[in-house]
């Protein structure tokens, strides 16, 4: 079967594409590159996704929802219930910064419930939906590392954007170290810093 070119491939698809894999610890994980979600939702995709979204919709996805976006087309929500959905999401205000969301599956005192728009979303109506956003959205989430910020605290399935690890395990006083390079797009001001 011979594959599409880039051009001809879903937006779903060119995502899964851009993925990479965590190489943190034993981690299968992956992770979008920071950069490659503004590569990726741009406005001829998502119009192209939702052909009769209206300026208003368009305006909101592109500044404040690409992850959100881009999780829902990666839970296959297409046509007229994505519209639906980013437009609920929108007067809602259930944006990227509204991210992430709890498992419904479980209760995680960490999180509060997914918003009551899911509800009103047709796209959401089974919770296999619903699950498969709280997954998907680990991918978007990669945390960006600072030289300025020393301490951080990570939801438990963040996906770490690690793209190299030494295999070399060394002892510390706290448990094994180990150096790892992170993404280029995950170092926000680091340039040629080793971190282990």
């Amino acid at each position: 079967m011979a594959l599409l070119s880039n051009s001809k491939r879903s937006l779903s698809d060119r995502i899964w594409h851009a993925q990479v894999t965590s190489k943190f610890a034993d981690s299968r994980e992956c992770f979008l590159p920071h950069n490659e979600l503004d590569n990726l939702v741009t406005k001829n995709a998502v119009k192209e996704e939702m052909p009769d979204a209206g300026e208003d919709l368009l305006t909101f996805t592109l500044q404040n929802a690409k992850r959100v976006f881009a999780i829902a087309v990666m839970c296959e929500i297409e046509d007229e219930r994505l519209e639906e959905a980013m437009k609920i999401f929108m007067h809602a205000g259930f944006c990227d910064e509204s991210l992430p969301i709890k498992n419904p599956k479980e209760d995680d005192p960490d999180y509060g419930d997914p918003p009551l728009c899911f509800g009103r979303c047709r796209a959401f109506t089974r919770i296999t939906r619903l699950h498969s956003f709280y997954k998907n959205q680990w991918i978007f989430l990669a945390p960006v590392f600072t030289t300025t910020t020393f301490r951080y605290s990570l939801p438990v399935n963040s996906v770490l954007p690690f793209i190299w690890k030494d295999t070399t395990v060394k002892s510390g006083t706290f448990g094994q170290v180990f150096e790892g390079e992170i993404h280029p797009d995950h170092q926000d001001d680091l340039r040629n810093v080793s971190i282990s």
